[in-house]
């Protein structure tokens, strides 16, 4: 026992400690960055999710650890079922070590349960070992799931697209077409989103671009987030190579159309790729929306489109020739034992919606 520890939900009067908190918690990227989500921490939560929950950890009324977990549902298998995501979690550095994070981790864990969510779901850094062994070692039936690649594509740089390529927004009439096209595709991995009309029209997305086979049926699409109005991305420094290679496209930004990079504690500008997919054998098509997708966003002062795919997605086969900054998060599920059964020995592949991560 942790003498003067209380866990607790947090309150709205908690939102400046917990904005104070998470200047704090330091993603482990080749650049480690830092997400702000002033001035509502909430914000992000209440777009991105079906519910949340916000647990907090206080010594002797400082408010030291927090755990965010947010309500998502997916389709495992062809069930639609309720998942509880566990988003972003820390404490304070000065107080790490003394099991805090268990008890956030183990109150989440009751609360998942309470809401009835049929599966836990988190994201770990594959640079973040300590982490991942820590949770494959505290839960019972903590299962890896199939490594995700996350893709950072350069924006500026001219992309050739094909010959006669065309693509449009997708028209309200067709978003039904969209739908039907993501759960095919989605569908070839044992847990994805459960994708809606609705959910395509969710705040922050930028636009929904569409690409036709020669019939006129569609036959790819991606979706792009812009979620700076909800959480900004923040340099905490770079390592010797990474801030060489800053100074290099800096010096050589006219040439390339990629804009300056920031400075340690300022802003990269990011926006997310969401609702991607292509039917097997068009791979090409959307191999050539994004392409468009980032030429289209040159000038405009973003730095960099994220896409994160399952390995051995189709679509990650088709996307050379980028210049890109690669990284990647083992899904961890958190599953009841009868569940765990019916995935089998292989890494089941989650198709997981970076952008709300």
């Amino acid at each position: 026992m942790i003498p003067g520890l209380l866990i607790r939900p947090a309150t709205p009067n908690d939102n400046g400690e917990i904005l104070r908190l998470t200047q704090q918690l330091t993603i482990p990227a080749r650049v480690p960055l830092v997400i702000d989500r002033a001035p509502d921490f909430t914000a992000f939560d209440r777009t991105a999710g079906a519910g949340f929950d916000i647990i907090v950890a206080e010594i002797h009324g400082r408010l030291v650890g927090l755990l965010e977990t947010r309500y998502l549902r997916l389709v495992l298998g062809n069930e639609p079922i309720w998942a509880a995501y566990f988003a972003l979690a820390g404490v304070e550095p000065s107080q790490r070590g003394r099991g805090i994070y268990l008890e956030l981790i183990t109150e989440a864990e009751r609360l998942a349960r309470a809401a009835d969510a049929r599966i836990g779901l988190t994201l770990v850094n594959d640079r973040n070992q300590r982490q991942f062994g820590f949770l494959t070692q505290r839960f019972g039936v903590a299962v890896p799931a199939r490594h995700i690649t996350v893709s950072s594509y350069l924006v500026g740089p001219r992309y050739p697209t094909p010959a006669g390529f065309s693509c449009e927004p997708a028209p309200d009439s067709e978003l039904t077409a969209v739908v039907d096209l993501l759960r095919r595709c989605h569908g070839e991995h044992i847990i994805s989103h459960n994708v809606t009309a609705e959910t395509l029209t969710r705040p922050g997305l930028l636009r929904l671009l569409v690409a036709r086979s020669r019939t006129g049926r569609v036959c790819a699409c991606l979706g792009i987030c812009d979620q700076r109005g909800l959480r900004r991305t923040i340099v905490r420094r770079y390592p010797r190579r990474e801030n060489l290679l800053r100074r290099v496209v800096n010096a050589t930004r006219s040439l390339t159309g990629i804009a300056a990079l920031p400075a340690p504690g300022g802003e990269l500008r990011i926006l997310h790729a969401i609702y991607a997919a292509a039917e097997p054998g068009h791979e090409h098509a959307f191999a050539a929306l994004l392409r468009h997708a980032c030429n289209r966003l040159r000038g405009y002062g973003h730095h960099l489109l994220v896409v994160g795919l399952p390995d051995g997605d189709r679509l990650g086969s088709c996307l050379r020739g980028l210049l890109r900054i690669s990284g990647g998060v083992v899904p961890l599920l958190f599953l009841p034992e009868e569940l765990d059964q019916q995935l089998g020995a292989e890494a089941p592949s989650v198709r997981f919606e970076y952008a709300l991560a």
